[in-house]
């Protein structure tokens, strides 16, 4: 028996062959009970045994053999080529022994063509149907020579003989050409119905039921050949979900597959009749809208708005409430002049302005956003060939005595050359670099270039106790930071009191299991000294200082900006007040005048760092510095340094 659920997920070409292997088996089973119920007819009118009897029953036993053998659809062929043999033999040995070509039993192998259309297929019909003509030709030959035998059948007998074979002959052709007809016709149509479901999962993402990029292709295609308006216009919504890899990491695919259907059908929900909703990878999707006249900005930017809010909603996802959102950037063109590529370019750029912007918002395409973009993308090609021809530099500002001018250490910076020749501050290039991943091979870069620069330092004689580098948050959490750094001092003969890690509070402020917090343990550990920078501009800040040991600290440039004034002068005050109940040395940043040096001796402060000393200098400027520097005093190298 077949499976009726093997013949509802199989393709038509599988089904019909299943169908017609079951259809054999029933022919091939019938055949033989046809020849053995017409020999069992005939022997009652005639019983004596002929050869064209024994042929008969011969033929039976072969096609319940055939019928046998077909129940196996690996047989299949087999056995329809076998079936249409024994039609073709068996009316050939039964015409010789039963008056050749004017006898009743060469009408038989009409059936073979019959059989060979039903089971095989146009060749093998042809082939049969001569096959047969060539049986009937040899036979005709063969009649003068005394070859074939009278019919056995006496005049009164041949007639119900003949009528009867004649009758069962007619009724199989008819049968078979009938099936073969009714079959032709249904196989048309389930090809032609199968056809359109390849099309349809061809054109539609198999999750959500919208349509997937070849889908979004075709519908433009369709919509530039039907469109005749020349004033018609058409707007495409790229939508990205803000927060759905977040969801689908933490809850799994399951409940990310449930929100993006959800989502979608909120698309088409909110979508008007002559919008096109298409989904064109993991979860953003692309809305199509056209209208007959010019599309206000303002409706759009409404719709979408719209759209957002309605994302936003929390949705339950396979028993998990979570809210995903969406931040989504459109644009809009004449349908005449539209170029698929260009608009869906536009929108994208569109998108990529939203997500900058803060994400959960909606931004229409301009000019501006495209220039914009490419300097970004140039920015970051730039940054990363400056990785392979290392044009990564580290310029050096000292920090030194309030009281006495002495050096104390040097911070060493982070500065990129571009292609064009020009540097690259910091504010450049470290936002893009964040976004490529890259910062923790900043880090690495600046250690090693930093190390090298203090051996340069001390090789010229110049006294400089350390030399300070900055650690991101991405370095600080690498599992090999503290030993990368430890091995770049032992390559160059230093010991670990030679380098300070300056981190930013910001990057603090997680919870007591961070990496980062065993980080600077093992940092400390070794000897390298690790000091809080940026110190009062950030979060949390004395919940740092209680959880971790640190060797040091940097108050802010932002804290003594207004330092003539009383409140600011209160509040740095409390600092250093703050920093010696921990037993912390404090580094001032961003002093620039006279004025606020004066106010940080009075105060009790004993290191400063900024440009009112001296500005980042690269290696051969900053030893020049260091040997026109003669007045120890701090006002004297801050006069010197504003008047260059």
């Amino acid at each position: 028996m077949i499976d009726r659920s093997i013949l509802n997920s199989e393709p038509p070409q599988v089904v019909a062959r299943i169908k017609k292997q079951s259809l054999l088996t029933r022919v091939a089973y019938s055949m033989s009970a046809l020849l053995l119920a017409f020999t069992f007819l005939i022997m009652v009118v005639d019983p004596i045994w002929t050869t064209g009897r024994v042929v008969c029953v011969v033929a039976a036993a072969f096609l319940a053999a055939i019928g046998y053998m077909s129940r196996n659809l690996k047989y299949y062929t087999f056995s329809a080529v076998s079936l249409v043999a024994i039609f073709m033999i068996a009316g050939f040995m039964g015409s010789i022994t039963n008056g050749g070509v004017i006898g009743f039993v060469a009408s038989t192998m009409i059936i073979a063509p019959v059989a060979s259309g039903l089971f095989l297929s146009t060749r093998a019909t042809i082939v049969s149907a001569v096959a047969v003509i060539a049986m009937l030709i040899t036979l005709t030959i063969l009649q003068p020579m005394g070859v074939i035998q009278p019919s056995s059948y006496s005049p009164e007998v041949l007639p119900i003989v003949g009528l009867i074979w004649l009758s069962t002959v007619t009724i199989i052709s008819t049968a078979g050409v009938g099936y073969f007809a009714r079959d032709s016709e249904k196989k048309i149509a389930e090809l032609t119905d199968y056809q359109r479901k390849v099309l349809h999962v061809a054109q539609h993402d198999t999750l959500t039921g919208v349509a997937n990029r070849q889908g979004l292709q075709l519908h433009f295609n369709q919509v530039r050949a039907q469109q005749a308006d020349p004033g018609a216009q058409i707007c495409v919504i790229h939508i990205d979900l803000d927060r759905f890899k977040a969801i689908n990491d933490t809850y799994g695919h399951p409940v990310g597959d449930a929100v993006l259907c959800q989502s979608a059908e909120t698309m088409t929900q909110l979508c008007c009749d002559d919008s096109f909703v298409a989904r064109i990878g993991g979860d953003e999707f692309v809305i199509v809208y056209l209208r007959q006249s010019e599309i206000a900005s303002k409706y759009i930017q409404a719709f979408c708005d719209k759209l957002i809010t309605a994302l936003n909603r929390p949705v339950n996802a396979n028993g998990v409430k979570c809210a995903v959102g969406a931040s989504i950037g459109f644009a809009v063109s004449d349908l005449a002049t539209c170029c698929t590529e260009t608009i869906m370019m536009n929108a994208d750029v569109a998108l990529y302005d939203a997500k900058n912007a803060g994400r959960g918002l909606a931004r229409e395409f301009s000019s501006a956003m495209r220039k914009q973009m490419t300097d970004e993308r140039s920015i970051k090609h730039d940054l990363e060939t400056a990785f392979a021809e290392d044009r990564i530099i580290c310029f050096l500002q000292p920090q030194v005595c309030i009281k006495s001018g002495d050096l104390l250490g040097v911070e060493s910076l982070a500065r990129i050359r571009s292609q064009s020749g020009d540097l690259l501050s910091p504010a450049a290039f470290l936002e893009p670099l964040e976004e490529m991943g890259r910062l923790a091979d900043l880090d690495d870069r600046v250690a090693a270039k930093s190390l090298d620069t203090l051996v340069e330092l001390r090789r010229a004689g110049l006294d400089v106790p350390s030399i300070s580098i900055n650690a991101s948050a991405s370095a600080l959490r690498s599992p090999d930071y503290a030993q990368n750094l430890i091995a770049k001092l032992q390559a160059r003969g230093l010991t670990c009191d030679s380098l300070v890690v300056e981190i930013l509070e910001s990057v603090l402020i997680e919870d007591s299991g961070d990496v980062a917090s065993d980080t600077i343990a093992e940092l400390r550990a070794s000897g390298i000294r690790v000091v809080m920078d940026d110190f009062g501009a950030g979060n949390a800040t004395i919940a740092n200082l209680l959880r971790l040991d640190l060797d040091g600290l940097k108050i802010d440039r932002s804290l003594i900006t207004n330092l003539e004034q009383k409140r600011s002068q209160r509040v740095v005050q409390s600092l250093i007040h703050l920093a010696q109940s921990f037993d912390l040395p404090a580094v001032v940043e961003g002093v620039e005048s006279a004025q606020q040096h004066a106010v940080l001796k009075s105060i009790g402060y004993t290191a400063a760092q900024g440009f009112g000393i001296c500005r980042p200098k690269p290696l051969d400027e900053f030893i020049a510095w260091t040997q026109e520097r003669q007045a120890p005093e701090v006002l004297h190298l801050q006069t010197k340094a504003q008047g260059s």
